[in-house]
């Protein structure tokens, strides 16, 4: 061992004279309560018990005895992280943290050097923020260029920043990379897992509370007075210049002209933000060969299977089928080696199982959260009923047909989009309309025909032969419109002869 030179042992003599000062100056503004060792692990966790930082926090400490209750906004670093340790160990009350001088918060530790004092890590990253050389939009600058500095999206664009996904095989902005030298995706990527305090699964967090990490289907957001309602809610929109807090139910995405369809619809500008403003039907897509239909098209959504269309897309979605691996009714995204289709929860075992909130089976959840056909059933009721409530006793039978339909998926759309689902929500408000002679009053379209034939099929009104009933309402509407002298002529000729001659027809079965 090397014996120590004149200089290194007046630094140790001056050191741990600087070591003593530290312990006396902490006890002597905190109190008797901190203990000479509790000093020292303090100083030694806020990194200020040895070097350099020993001396300023030394100097600081002795040329202002108020530092720890009143610490100014020009303290060293190692103060900021000295006052926030006494504070975690139980004296807050002798201290008071440092503040942000932008945004005034103390967490996180503004350990960051500003013109007028210390900054947090989101103020110093804002103020360091400069215009793109290429866009320019202000922002976080990626790269070095010889026109400049460049933010993160011009730095995407470069043909040179994407690389082939080793578990996709995309073209994609590299997110990891392997050992081997390959990259994955974001999408690709493993996640980051941590045990849920609350549910105790191993699941991705979404936010770290003072209980613990907590996963995206234990975590609700904080819930504050809304700005436009007036509710305490969570809030899903910050207040900006523009809008207050507001939630989810007052909020409202940006609507603007579509530069391609026209329409004033809800959407975002491409190209980062600062391109023309697509709507959410319009937006550009990334086109490849679907892995159903085989063409090349824009995607709708990644699956387990592959990329698939729009078409595709929603014909999955409206035709579930037995899955291979759980054998139920289910949207199929997935598939095993051999070629047989499974279902979501089927595709990701790891992944914890959805269930419907109103039955609690297993199933592809579509509104509620529920299934499909706990979805349907509620807005059969909804339609069926004039309170919202029940459904009135006459109508039970159509209301069975409607809910016990094989594919709820098709009778949902039906509701949704259907003019038949219309009238006959407008029929249902008038108990007395829900008969042949009212439905033949209303004008005789594909809808009314529609209803007609739902009523009769769920035994509510009594079957008849159509094409007769047809032929005498054409009859008696036609004649009402001729003139006296013609009417007297045709009616005895059109019930008598044409009208009596289709009945015995239809007596006979033809």
């Amino acid at each position: 061992m090397r014996p120590l030179t004149p200089d290194q042992i007046r630094l140790r003599a001056e050191l741990a004279g600087a070591q003593e000062q530290i312990v006396a100056l902490l006890r002597s503004a905190v109190g008797d309560s901190l203990a000479p060792e509790q000093a020292q692990g303090v100083a030694e966790e806020a990194r200020a018990w040895r070097g350099a930082n020993a001396f300023r926090l030394v100097r600081y400490l002795s040329d202002r005895p108020d530092a720890l209750s009143l610490p100014g906004s020009d303290c060293p670093t190692c103060v900021v992280r000295l006052l926030a340790g006494l504070t975690a160990a139980g004296h807050g009350d002798k201290v008071a943290l440092v503040a942000c001088g932008d945004c005034g918060r103390t967490h996180p530790l503004p350990t960051n050097n500003g013109p007028e004092g210390r900054l947090c890590s989101r103020c110093a990253d804002q103020r360091a923020k400069k215009p793109c050389a290429r866009c320019g939009k202000v922002a976080s600058i990626y790269a070095r260029r010889p026109e400049g500095g460049i933010c993160n999206p011009c730095r995407n664009k470069e043909p040179d920043a994407k690389e082939e996904c080793a578990e996709c095989r995309r073209m994609m902005i590299s997110y990891r990379r392997l050992p081997d030298g390959t990259s994955l995706c974001q999408t690709c990527a493993p996640k980051n897992t941590q045990t849920c305090c609350r549910c105790g699964r191993l699941r991705r967090v979404n936010a770290l509370t003072s209980d613990g990490p907590v996963c995206g289907s234990c975590y609700s957001s904080p819930a504050r007075l809304c700005g436009v309602c007036g509710h305490i809610v969570p809030i899903v929109a910050r207040a900006d210049g523009t809008r207050p807090d507001t939630c989810d139910r007052c909020y409202k995405r940006h609507e603007k002209t579509c530069v391609i369809c026209e329409r004033v619809r809800p959407g975002h500008h491409i190209n980062g933000g600062v391109g023309p403003f697509h709507c959410d039907t319009c937006r550009p897509r990334e086109e490849c060969e679907c892995a159903l239909c085989g063409q090349i098209t824009k995607v709708k959504v990644f699956w387990p299977r592959g990329p698939v269309c729009n078409s595709c897309y929603r014909t999955a979605l409206s035709t579930p089928a037995p899955c291979a691996s759980c054998s139920r009714h289910r949207i199929l995204i997935g598939q095993t080696a051999e070629g047989t289709l499974l279902c979501k929860s089927c595709s990701f075992p790891d992944e914890p199982v959805e269930r419907c909130s109103a039955c609690g089976e297993p199933a592809d959840l579509y509104s509620g959260p529920r299934c499909p056909r706990c979805t349907l059933a509620a807005r059969v009721t909804n339609l069926l009923s004039v309170d919202g409530a029940s459904v009135a006793q006459p109508l039970q039978p159509l209301a069975v047909v409607l809910t016990g339909a094989e594919n709820p998926y098709r009778v949902l759309q039906w509701l949704r989009r259907s003019p038949a689902a219309h009238l006959l929500g407008r029929l249902v408000l008038d108990p007395e309309a829900l008969n042949h002679d009212s439905l033949d009053t209303l004008p005789q379209r594909a809808a009314t025909a529609y209803v007609r034939g739902l009523l009769v099929t769920a035994g509510i009104l009594p079957p008849r032969d159509e094409n007769l009933a047809l032929l005498t309402n054409w009859v008696a509407r036609t004649v009402a419109r001729l003139p006296a002298r013609h009417a007297n002529l045709i009616r005895p000729f059109a019930e008598w002869q044409i009208i009596r001659d289709a009945r015995r027809r239809s007596a006979r079965g033809r």
